[in-house]
């Protein structure tokens, strides 16, 4: 990703290559990739079992943290959407046994409607 999309904040939907790029390492053996997004720095990836948010941490992101969000886990979503001056969507994964969402940013540009579909369809199916 660019400099330039890093300063303004876009977000972007990945390729297979570039999902398997980031996190083949945690893969189970018969695990799937369905969908990911770049959003800034960070990387959300949605497989068949679970979500995977990678955080890189620190100016140059040399420190990496990985969450593994097993769909069962999550309690509920919430979505809200862009308003008159705003041009993100708030994305907040509630997660059983924790206080706090997860919550991230999401430019307008994604489907934030089929990204809600994918993770319902796994989540009322585990």
């Amino acid at each position: 990703m660019s400099f330039i999309n890093d300063m303004i904040g876009v977000t972007i939907e990945l390729d297979q290559k570039e999902m398997e790029e980031r996190i083949t390492k945690f893969l189970l053996d018969n695990e799937k990739l369905i969908k990911g997004y770049q959003i800034v720095r960070d990387v959300m990836i949605l497989t068949d079992k679970r979500i995977i948010i990678v955080d890189y941490l620190g100016l140059r992101g040399k420190k990496i943290e990985y969450q593994m969000i097993p769909y069962h886990k999550i309690n509920r979503l919430y979505i809200e959407t862009p308003g008159n001056l705003d041009t993100d969507y708030t994305l907040k994964i509630f997660i059983s046994g924790s206080l706090e969402p997860i919550e991230k940013q999401i430019k307008s540009d994604v489907d934030i409607y089929e990204l809600n579909r994918i993770i319902f369809s796994y989540m009322l199916t585990k």
